[in-house]
């Protein structure tokens, strides 16, 4: 019967992948500012989507708020 085998390997740094891409250290520094700029964009955006969510959107006067004003 065959066995099942994973196969791991160590996930590779900023820099290794720097180098594999041939990027100088300027370059790369200057890559890492553009995504974790996105990255916060993109975090602040979907946790206001989810305090939408969550809120229920617009809040409706109640009926006996209507009644007295």
């Amino acid at each position: 019967m065959a066995h099942s085998v994973t196969i791991t390997t160590p996930m590779p740094t900023l820099d290794e992948i720097g180098r594999e891409l041939g990027l100088s250290k300027i370059e790369q520094k200057s890559l890492i500012r553009l995504v974790d700029e996105k990255v916060a964009r993109t975090r602040s955006a979907s946790s206001l989507i989810a305090k939408k969510r969550v809120s229920g959107g617009t809040r409706k006067a109640s009926p006996r708020a209507r009644a007295s004003a």
